[in-house]
């Protein structure tokens, strides 16, 4: 299990700055609308899209912060290939039974640690 801090974001401020961040994420990732809220688990990103800040809501904050974290992982581990980095958690991975890391985080709040757990892998035999 990874530790995450962010269910204790509780300054509308942070939870603003997070949402920024987390937006610009999934637009870079090509996601659409429905499914940018499918994985935070929220009924409309349009208020986060709007400037408004994520929900007090542990859940979200969580979810969020393995979003982070997942493109943490692979700026690190795709450090000069942009294209890989915004396209990976769409590609078919065997690791993960030929799912995409994607599909996988959209099955189950589970997803989102198995995802991050293959890409710590990745970093621990790099």
């Amino acid at each position: 299990m990874h530790d995450s801090y962010l269910g204790q974001l509780h300054p509308s401020g942070a939870r603003q700055g997070l949402a920024a961040v987390v937006v610009a994420l999934l637009l870079r990732w090509g996601l659409s609308p429905d499914k940018q809220a499918e994985l935070l688990d929220v009924t409309d990103i349009g208020p986060f899209r709007d400037g408004g800040p994520l929900p007090d809501d542990p859940d979200v904050l969580e979810r969020a912060g393995h979003l982070v974290a997942i493109e943490r992982a692979l700026q690190w581990l795709y450090p000069d290939d942009r294209v890989m980095r915004d396209h990976w958690i769409s590609f078919r991975n065997e690791e993960l039974g030929g799912l995409s890391p994607l599909a996988v985080m959209l099955r189950d709040h589970k997803g989102f640690e198995t995802v991050r757990a293959l890409l710590d892998s990745r970093r621990n035999r790099a």
